[in-house]
């Protein structure tokens, strides 16, 4: 994966949360992970698609306040 540029502010919306490209290509790179280690009875872009919820919803979360981890949770189980 990529190391950030801490000085680069085009990945980012006006909020800090990574722009909607950065998100797709976050997406893409853990099917991308997902589909090389294990089995799943979807196609990539399935695959991708529900991760690309997955993520949405993990940077809203990150991003809210007061924080409230178990949004988060759910996501990850």
């Amino acid at each position: 994966m990529t190391v950030p540029n801490p000085h680069e502010d085009a990945s980012s919306t006006p909020g800090g949360a990574p722009s909607a490209r950065r998100r797709a290509t976050l997406a893409r790179k853990w099917a991308y992970l997902i589909g090389s280690t294990a089995y799943l009875p979807y196609t990539h872009q399935e695959l991708e698609s529900h991760l690309r919820e997955l993520v949405d919803q993990l940077i809203e979360v990150v991003c809210s306040t007061p924080f409230e981890p178990a949004p988060a949770s759910r996501a990850g189980a």
